[in-house]
């Protein structure tokens, strides 16, 4: 058995953190075998740092939470080959049959912003909340070397102002709508 950590050699391929190599051998006259099995629910996977619920949770679109399975069964069996009555291969001739296979079912987690009608529309006062939007196209630099931009009054452009391919893709409307607001929403038991 072997332990290997850091960075590994492209033999490898794309595997981060640690590779561990087990190298199993035949050759007994005696048959052995073994079987295992490793896995993991649901509710045993921990959740992720950037993930509001965890895979068990409820939460919008998936009531009973998202699936996730993961599961490793390992099977060997060894022994001397033997055909009763032409071969006895104890000493000479051995077999041996490994198997292992990995099941992982899960959700990818990624959470993502789609614009609200008033963003589409313009709008981008959020309520008081927005941060100061300058105009581009104002920015001249000053004869102390600084440079300066004009505040877009109210954060509200007009959409006359917008770029002709943004104006199109905005009118296409390939989002989904907003179905949640994100402030607002917070853990069960929170």
């Amino acid at each position: 058995m072997q332990v290997v950590t850091g960075t590994l050699p492209a033999e490898y391929g794309h595997t981060t953190g640690g590779v561990v190599t087990v190298a199993k051998k035949s050759g007994t006259n005696a048959f052995h075998g073994e079987a295992s099995e490793l896995g993991r629910t649901r509710k045993m996977t921990h959740r992720q740092f950037f993930n509001r619920f965890k895979t068990s949770d409820p939460q919008p679109g998936a009531p009973n939470g998202v699936p996730a399975w993961f599961m490793q069964p390992d099977v060997d069996v060894s022994g001397p080959i033997s055909i009763p009555h032409l071969y006895d291969g104890r000493n000479k001739s051995f077999f041996f049959f490994g198997f292992q296979k990995l099941i992982e079912k899960k959700s990818a987690a990624f959470t993502s912003q789609t614009p609200t009608p008033d963003e589409l529309g313009g709008d981008f006062t959020f309520g008081g909340a927005g941060q100061q939007l300058y105009n581009p196209a104002s920015t001249r630099q000053l004869a102390d070397g600084t440079w300066l931009r004009d505040p877009i009054a109210g954060n509200k452009i007009s959409p006359s102002q917008f770029d002709p391919v943004a104006a199109k893709v905005i009118g296409m409307s390939p989002w989904i709508a907003p179905n949640s607001r994100v402030f607002d929403q917070h853990r069960p038991g929170e």
